[in-house]
């Protein structure tokens, strides 16, 4: 072999070895660029399913200019019925299920009747008992979720009035065991202010 041509096979070689390591390069980069892209994504992803979860608490927050979440009071285990009042302590909300206790994976309905909370006020047609004629009726929404999961119920409930003034919901339904939060939104003069009982079903 002539010195040229092992110069030649020696460049050869070279070539071939700067090949491979350009070839090596050129999958890491690619594979490299591949997953970090698909770590943003996926940060995308988690940063949008946490927005839309602190979005808001499940239960419905409806036709509402101000709003304070209040605190929730705990019914426990079987609870049926009972007395909580407004985040700002401006209403009395008394309830109770129908049937009682409230049932797992079985429709009930939910009864409910306001007062304001430094009175002994009750409806009469409609206006407040002792206020003035005309004044502005306080609506109501009733419903629930589980605010551990991110969820409400599956259904939405009927909401109706009762002939002594009270309200009802209909259609609530828990489907799983665990904490509930069954939530009472009082509605006055652009004005919303919720009430919360903590509900344990099914454990």
């Amino acid at each position: 072999m002539t010195p040229e041509t092992c110069t030649l096979a020696a460049g050869a070689g070279d070539g071939q070895r700067t090949g491979v390591r350009t070839g090596v390069r050129t999958w890491v980069r690619t594979w490299v660029r591949a997953w970090v892209r698909a770590g943003l994504l996926l940060a995308g992803l988690l940063l949008v399913s946490l927005a839309a979860c602190r979005g808001g608490p499940g239960p419905a927050r409806r036709g509402a200019t101000a709003i304070d979440p209040g605190s929730a009071t705990r019914g426990g285990t079987g609870a049926s019925e009972g007395e909580v009042s407004t985040a700002f302590g401006t209403w009395r909300v008394a309830w109770r299920s129908v049937p009682a206790p409230v049932p797992l994976n079985t429709p009930f309905a939910v009864e409910a009747w306001l007062r304001p909370a430094g009175g002994d006020g009750s409806w009469e047609g409609d206006t407040w008992d002792g206020g003035a004629a005309g004044d502005v009726q306080p609506s109501l929404v009733i419903d629930a979720g589980m605010p551990h999961h991110q969820h409400g119920m599956n259904r939405t409930p009927e909401l109706s009035r009762l002939p002594d003034g009270g309200f009802r919901a209909d259609g609530m339904l828990f489907h799983m065991p665990g904490a509930w939060t069954l939530v009472f939104d009082v509605s006055r003069g652009g004005i919303t202010e919720r009430a919360e009982v903590v509900l344990t079903v099914g454990e």
